[in-house]
């Protein structure tokens, strides 16, 4: 076995024994926000002492200690979930496309967002609030609807709290933490609403499109 093997397979069980532990430390609050730029923002302003950084299924996140309790953040990279009809409609050729106004889509996990979705859940299980950090506008209450959903899977005893703030800055931050509301609902629900009017609308135009010039030329 050559020195490079034997070093790759020592580095993968490190990272692999550093998850572990992660899933073991007791996290007192986890910062969900927008983008890992802000996550790292955010660390730096709150923090009382050093900032640690650590790749959670190669993600960033931010660890440090506000009041002697352990604080972790962590950035998203936009929506984390999409809706989309469930696999038995999804069958062009045995569904009839008015079919889908019939029917209500469900939220399912982005494929290019899988690591961030398993990072949320790693960190999460363990955390005892999360402040969802994401942009103060109808996208970011939607998208921190999303993390909070991932969270409460694997730990429905977690408090959530919403901060706002209008600027990346260290007297923006602080006042944010210093007095979170809470996610609105209505909010979010206006923005999965576009999504699944944007979705049926243009699902049953593009099927019934194809399905048409598939019998046209058909019957040639």
């Amino acid at each position: 076995m050559t020195p490079f093997i034997v070093t790759f397979i020592i580095n993968k069980l490190i990272n692999v024994l550093r998850e572990f532990m992660i899933g073991l430390i007791s996290i007192e609050s986890l910062v969900v926000a927008e983008k890992d730029s802000v996550a790292k923002a955010i660390a730096k302003y709150l923090a009382q002492g050093s900032v640690g950084i650590r790749r959670i299924y190669g993600i960033k996140t931010y660890w440090f200690t506000k009041d002697n309790k352990q604080w972790v953040s962590i950035g998203l990279k936009g929506h984390i979930m999409n809706v989309d009809f469930p696999e038995e409609l999804n069958k062009w050729h045995s569904v009839e496309p008015s079919k889908l106004f019939d029917t209500e889509p469900i939220l399912v996990i982005r494929e290019d967002t899988i690591n961030y979705v398993r990072a949320l859940s790693r960190l999460g299980t363990n955390a005892s609030t999360v402040y969802l950090a994401l942009d103060a506008d109808s996208e970011g209450e939607a998208i921190a609807y999303e993390a909070m959903l991932v969270i409460r899977n694997v730990n429905p005893r977690a408090i959530f709290k919403r901060v706002l703030f209008s600027a990346v800055t260290r007297n923006d931050i602080i006042k944010a933490f210093n007095s979170p509301t809470n996610l609105n609902p209505g909010l979010a629900k206006r923005v999965f609403t576009r999504m699944i009017l944007d979705l049926t609308l243009g699902a049953v135009f593009t099927r019934a499109l194809t399905l048409s010039v598939e019998r046209l030329i058909g019957m040639r």
